[in-house]
């Protein structure tokens, strides 16, 4: 090694080191506000999980009420599963009613951690990965699942524009 090389070789071991420092300094620093954070976010779980708990114990007390909201939840999976199931009949593929219940209720679970606003994307992926994994065909599911988001957001259009008139009346 000649002395120019030694020379580099200081240099960049000085700025590593350097950068080292500026770095652990950097964190100290940062590292109380990540406290005061977690502190933050710590009574916000905390919060949560009382209201959870407590939400539980409403719904445990009123059974009626445990009872009315179940059963709306299976008419409604199986209205959307009849929507389904429509989607695919319209592209000629012949699927059991109930491969497409389990697809729908499978994705309305999806719909409890909802990543983007109406599962946009993850509901037709997720209908893909079911219905191939119940041997039906992933691009006649992608179409059907396609034109069941069509279908739902035309009702969704239709019956906005319908009350949307019957507020502006009212106003």
């Amino acid at each position: 090694m000649n002395s120019s090389d030694d020379i580099f070789l200081t240099v960049f071991f000085c700025a590593v080191l350097l950068a080292i420092i500026l770095f652990t300094f950097f964190i100290l620093i940062i590292n109380k506000k990540i406290l005061r954070t977690n502190k933050k976010r710590i009574r916000t779980i905390i919060t949560f999980i009382n209201n959870l708990s407590d939400g539980i114990k409403y719904w445990l007390q009123k059974h009626e009420f445990f009872a009315t909201f179940s059963v709306v939840g299976v008419l409604l999976i199986f209205l959307w599963s009849l929507r389904l199931y429509t989607c695919f009949i319209s592209l000629g593929e012949s699927v059991s009613f109930c491969k497409v219940v389990i697809i729908q209720s499978l994705i309305c679970l999806s719909f409890v951690i909802s990543v983007t606003p109406g599962n946009l994307g993850i509901k037709e992926g997720l209908t893909v990965f079911i219905a191939n994994y119940l041997n039906i065909s992933p691009s006649i599911a992608l179409l059907a699942s396609l034109i069941d988001r069509a279908v739902e957001i035309l009702v969704v259009v239709i019956t906005g524009m319908i009350f949307s008139h019957f507020l502006v009346r009212k106003i």
